[in-house]
């Protein structure tokens, strides 16, 4: 309530900033008891102080007497200038300051709101609990929030004022701080009371909230809590409730307490709770599953989950579901949308899906080169791939040319094509048979040289043909080797069905089928006139080879040593090849043993005494035991000489002129 009071107009000196909290609105008053006093300035100063936002200011007073000080008021009107109001409030602090200066913080009033058009009057700032305070000087201030100078403050340029800024949204300092002076005296006072009250009942105040939570029991936007007070049939009155308080934090449960008090002091408190704020939208978000490959494609559907978060506090309400992306194609997309209990909302989308379940397409070409009659290659095959995507991510990665290097029947060459989405496709060209390695052939001569290394036959060479690959084509015949010579040669040729060929040559081949030739020489010694020999006969013969292997052996001298007639030598010669060739010398006739001879008695006998008186004979017998026959003998032998022990030898001799004699002595004629 303004009691108003024209006065002229001084704009203060200060500068200020506010935040609007709870604004606290002046009642009427219940008739004051005789018990209620003042201190302060009640007098309407003659000038006005502007005010700007964020400043405290005050003068010193002094309290004559303990008194329960309930209220403070200001003299004051609107600015009249731009439309608007400025909140202010005021405090009482101890002068325990330096020199006097406030110090202590010892109560604060509720908050009002003056509008810039309102008319000089006054204005109750309420003190509740009321304070009790002991005589002695205090300080009377009142600190300025809201939009600068909308209001101002009656006051005189007298005495001495003290200034300070203070932040309105902070509530004012506990203590004044440093302080500055000016000379001005504010209409500011204190209204206390001595007397005990007669209103002990407390008033009834209840909060509502507009506007009202959601289904869900929460709003997306500021809530703004109003209080109604109503004090008892014949109490003290209302002296002041908690004004509009708009909730704008985000939160859960939050809640707001208005206070109402009546004029004796007695307060009551409501609250109002259950105030939940999300203002934030959510967060949504979409994610694609499976993920796309390192080329951003993928090969199967797609399903993208939505998620939701909600930061505000609310909670999730509602979400998409999963969108699932089945058709084939570039850039596709999903969107989907998240709320959250408090209503906000948010969406997010999937983009940029490519996808491409086709397989792409492959096809082999003829292998190069390509195999011969007998389907076989003999060289490294090469086969030519073509790749191309019909699913419309396009190639990625193909076999150009596949190359088969590796020995062996019934191979193939696979190719493989992969597109960007992975799909991967492959095409095999079979039957290809190579083989690279030669056939194995070795050549055998039959029959096989002597130790000599000639042969004095034909040789025959077989050749033997094996192949572990493609296998054997064509083989040689066998080769027969007739010709006489020296190092003959015969090669075969083997091929195996890839075309590979290989040869084999048997060489070193002697060959020397004619007998050497053997001449004898003349029997040494020669027979004697009869054609005996009484000695040993040797024969020399002479051998010499021409089918060209050379001698290897031969009978030089032939000695023959054997009694007998009709005897005969043989001399051999063989060539290198194996070839011999004798010769013989006949005729021989040996005899080496002395024919035996006998010697009869003599003839006539001696006489008694063993003397002749005539010629004795003697007759001998000879035989040959060494069987070439007498040719001569004694066949008797006389004796015609006289004499004493004389003897008659006779002499055989055979046809060798083997010769033996015997004697009979003791003749005595």
């Amino acid at each position: 309530m303004f009691r108003h009071r024209l006065a002229p107009r001084m704009r203060l000196r200060f500068a200020f900033v506010v935040v609007v909290a709870i604004a606290i609105w002046a009642v009427a008053a219940a008739p004051t008891p005789a018990a209620v006093h003042t201190f302060g300035t009640v007098t309407p100063g003659g000038s006005y102080g502007c005010p700007a936002q964020n400043r405290k200011y005050g003068n010193k007073y002094t309290l004559t007497e303990t008194g329960s000080v309930t209220k403070i008021t200001a003299y004051m009107k609107g600015n009249g200038g731009t439309p608007g109001t400025q909140i202010f409030r005021t405090m009482i602090y101890a002068a325990d300051g330096a020199g006097g200066a406030p110090g202590t913080l010892l109560a604060t009033s509720a908050t009002a709101t003056v509008d810039s058009a309102a008319a000089p009057g006054e204005v109750d700032f309420p003190i509740s609990p009321a304070v009790s305070l002991p005589a002695g000087d205090y300080w009377i201030a009142q600190q300025s929030g809201g939009t600068s100078a909308k209001a101002c403050l009656a006051g005189d340029a007298v005495g001495t004022n003290d200034f300070n800024t203070d932040t309105f949204s902070d509530g004012p300092s506990a203590t004044w701080g440093a302080v500055n002076q000016d000379s001005n005296t504010w209409t500011l006072y204190a209204t206390y009371d001595t007397a005990a009250p007669t209103d002990t009942t407390a008033p009834t105040i209840t909060g509502s909230r507009t506007p009202n939570a959601n289904a869900n029991g929460w709003n997306n936007s500021d809530v703004t809590v109003s209080f109604d007070c109503q004090d008892e049939a014949g109490g003290s009155g209302v002296a002041s409730v908690s004004g509009p308080t708009t909730v704008s934090t985000e939160g859960a449960d939050q809640s707001v307490t208005g206070t109402c008090t009546d004029n004796a002091g007695n307060s009551a408190e409501a609250t109002v709770s259950g105030i939940s704020i999300d203002k934030t939208n959510p967060s949504a978000s979409a994610t694609p599953s499976p993920g796309a490959n390192g080329n951003g494609w993928n090969n199967t559907d797609v399903t993208v989950t939505f998620g939701c978060t909600d930061s505000g506090g609310s909670g999730v309400d509602t979400v998409t579901s999963l969108a699932t992306l089945s058709a084939e194609g570039a850039n596709q997309s999903a969107t989907g949308t998240c709320s959250d209990k408090a209503g906000n909302s948010d969406s997010a989308t999937a983009s940029g899906i490519n996808i491409d379940k086709t397989n792409p397409q492959i096809s082999a070409g003829t292998p190069s080169p390509a195999a011969n009659g007998n389907g076989w290659n003999n060289t490294d095959v090469s086969v030519t791939f073509d790749c191309s995507d019909p699913g419309g991510s396009g190639v990625e990665a193909a076999t150009d040319v596949q190359t088969v290097s590796t020995e062996g029947a019934g191979q193939s060459a696979t190719g493989t094509c992969t597109d960007l989405a992975g799909n991967t496709a492959s095409a095999t060209k079979n039957g290809i048979n190579i083989d690279k390695t030669k056939p194995s052939v070795s050549a055998s001569p039959s029959p096989a040289p002597n130790a000599n290394g000639w042969n004095n036959t034909d040789v025959t060479v077989t050749y033997d043909c094996t192949d572990g690959g493609s296998g054997v084509d064509s083989a040689p015949a066998a080769d027969t080797l007739s010709a006489e010579g020296a190092n003959q040669s015969a090669t075969g040729t083997c091929t195996d069905k890839a075309g590979n060929s290989a040869s084999a040559t048997a060489s070193g081949i002697n060959i020397d089928k004619t007998k050497p030739s053997i001449t004898p020489g003349s029997p040494s010694p020669a027979p004697n006139g009869n054609g005996w020999n009484n000695t040993n006969v040797s024969v020399t013969f002479g051998c010499s080879d021409v089918g060209g292997s050379g001698v290897v052996s031969a009978s030089d001298v032939q000695t023959v040593s054997s009694e007998g007639s009709n005897l005969s030598a043989t001399g051999t010669c063989t060539d290198k090849a194996g070839n011999s060739n004798s010769a013989s010398v006949g005729g021989i006739n040996i005899d080496k043993t002395n024919p035996s001879i006998t010697a009869g008695s003599p003839s006539p006998g001696p006489n008694g005494n063993g003397w002749n008186n005539t010629n004795v004979s003697v007759t001998f017998g000879c035989s040959d035991v060494g069987g070439s026959g007498v040719v001569s003998a004694t066949d008797v032998k006389t004796v015609s000489s006289e004499g004493t022990n004389q003897s008659a030898t006779g002499t055989c001799t055979d046809k060798a002129g083997n010769s033996n004699s015997a004697s009979v002595g003791g003749i005595n004629i």
